[in-house]
Formats: C-alpha cells, sequence, structure tokens
C-alpha cells in the first residue's frame, strides 16, 4: 500500500478511537446522572463495536497482509468484553 493509503488508514483510526472515547466518557458520566440504564447499556454496545471496528482495520490494514490470523469479529467483541 501506499503512503497515502496509510495515512487514510491512520486518519481512520484516529476517529473510531475518539468516537470510541467520547461513549465510554458519556457512559461513565450517565452512570452518576438520572439516564436510564437502557441508554448507558446501548453506549457500552457501541464502545464495544467501535472497538471491535478499529481491531479490524489495524488487523486488516497492518496483520491480515502478513500471515497472521485473526479471529472473526463476533469472536473479538467477546474478548473485548
Amino acid at each position: 500500500m501506499s503512503a497515502v493509503a496509510y495515512e487514510r488508514i491512520d486518519q481512520l483510526l484516529l476517529v473510531l478511537s475518539e468516537a470510541r472515547e467520547r461513549a465510554e466518557s458519556a457512559s461513565a458520566e450517565w452512570r452518576g446522572a438520572n439516564v436510564p440504564q437502557v441508554a448507558i447499556e446501548e453506549f457500552d454496545q457501541i464502545e464495544r463495536e467501535l472497538h471491535a471496528m478499529y481491531n479490524r482495520v489495524m488487523d486488516a490494514a497492518y496483520y491480515r497482509g502478513r500471515g497472521k490470523k485473526i479471529a472473526p469479529p463476533e469472536v473479538q467483541l467477546s474478548l473485548d468484553a
């Protein structure tokens, strides 16, 4: 891959990482507030899914081409829990 492609991948990884941090932060803040539990649980799930997406992008961009075996997304989510 070209340097431009890796730059785009890094940008995507940054966006996913920031979104995950925001979801995690919102969930933590809401635990002390009067927010319905279902909303907190949804943000927890979103945080896990963003983490799994981040891992899939990393795997596809940096590891898959090097012959390393990666787990499917469902397994990644279960490992992160």
